[in-house]
């Protein structure tokens, strides 16, 4: 009659088990005492030795599978010798494959090792994945350097800054135009934005403490978002810039960005900010000052909407547009006049050499 091989039952194994790998094929010789197979116990990496001799008949678990004390995981017999009724399947649930230090740091954290995503090979459970883990099951996740500095300078930013919004709707019948022959919607608002700057300079300044600081020119800043990281590329003395010459930056800076290329002098010495969402659905948003900034300029999508148009009702494609400005530096008429004025000039939209 065939023997079992089981998992040892006297209960010095503890929490879970799993079979870890078999040490010899279905159809090998054994002797009494050779290893047949490997468990993964609290204690680590234990051999199951064969009791008899014979052959391996058949594997009734599968590698990496959970497994109970006293459970049995093969037969060994002479060649030919029938299994017992029922033990033909094997068993295939339950896989969990973790190593026994993630196991024991698991078990020291309080972590159930069933919640944990294993990065390891074949999804193996390694001690990075335990430690990625808090004891309720969340998974922690370092902040890269980028985001860290990132939420640093915004969380200054809301304590220390009291910025307010304008908003006001943009008819973009003219600019889309110029999108069909090759613009980019972002190239389009930092080129128009730019002249209409020209006359409000305080929107670029910096507050100093005691003083404002106004530059010479004109400097723009887009915010790129590659994979989640949040980057400010800057365009400066932009406001000579043809279109073709700030088209040609903007993709020079998202290829920069998407390559990790973003020299740190180009995200600085920028007081004025362009974040465009309108390619998702979204009708409006409110942009957060880093500090140093003055304003920064949030573009909603662009939604068709059915407008009064010289006493008649046409449908015209709206842009959303939001300003957060820094009350420190600029007040509500200046700002206000400068979205009535960069309204006026994209819905009348001329470009220049």
């Amino acid at each position: 009659m065939a023997s079992p091989i089981t998992i040892p039952g006297s209960g010095e194994l503890g929490g879970d088990i799993i079979l870890h790998s078999w040490l010899v094929g279905e159809g090998d010789s054994v002797n009494p005492g050779d290893p047949v197979a490997e468990i993964e116990a609290d204690k680590g990496v234990l051999e199951i030795e064969a009791v008899s001799s014979g052959l391996l008949l058949k594997k009734t678990v599968q590698e990496g599978t959970r497994v109970d004390q006293g459970e049995i995981i093969g037969y060994l017999g002479e060649e030919g010798e029938n299994l017992p009724a029922g033990e033909t399947a094997v068993k295939k649930t339950s896989v969990l494959k973790i190593i026994p230090a993630a196991r024991r740091l698991a078990l020291e954290k309080g972590i159930d090792t069933r919640i944990i995503h294993g990065t390891g090979p074949e999804g193996v459970i390694t001690l990075e994945d335990v430690r990625g883990m808090d004891s309720a099951g969340k998974q922690i996740i370092p902040l890269s350097r980028n985001k860290k500095q990132a939420a640093e300078k915004l969380s200054r930013s809301v304590r220390e800054i009291p910025a307010y919004l304008v908003q006001t709707r943009i008819d973009m019948t003219r600019l889309r135009d110029l999108h069909q022959h090759g613009y980019s919607y972002d190239a389009l608002f930092l080129y128009f934005t730019a002249r209409v700057l020209q006359d409000y300079p305080l929107l670029c300044s910096e507050f100093l403490g005691d003083s404002i600081g106004v530059p010479e020119k004109t400097a723009l800043a887009l915010a790129i978002d590659i994979q989640d990281e949040l980057f400010l590329g800057v365009i400066r003395e932009v406001s000579p810039k043809n279109l073709e010459e700030i088209e040609n930056d903007v993709r020079m800076l998202a290829e920069k960005a998407a390559a990790g290329k973003l020299p740190p002098q180009d995200m600085s010495s920028c007081s004025f900010i362009i974040s465009n969402l309108g390619m998702y659905d979204i009708t409006s948003f409110e942009g957060i000052l880093f500090p140093g900034t003055s304003s920064i300029l949030a573009l909603g999508a662009i939604t068709d909407s059915a407008e009064a148009v010289n006493g008649s009702l046409e449908v015209r494609p709206i842009c959303t547009v939001t300003l957060t400005i820094d009350h420190r530096l600029i007040n509500g008429r200046y700002a206000a006049e400068f979205m009535t004025a960069l309204k006026k000039t994209i819905e009348s939209a001329e470009v220049l050499g």
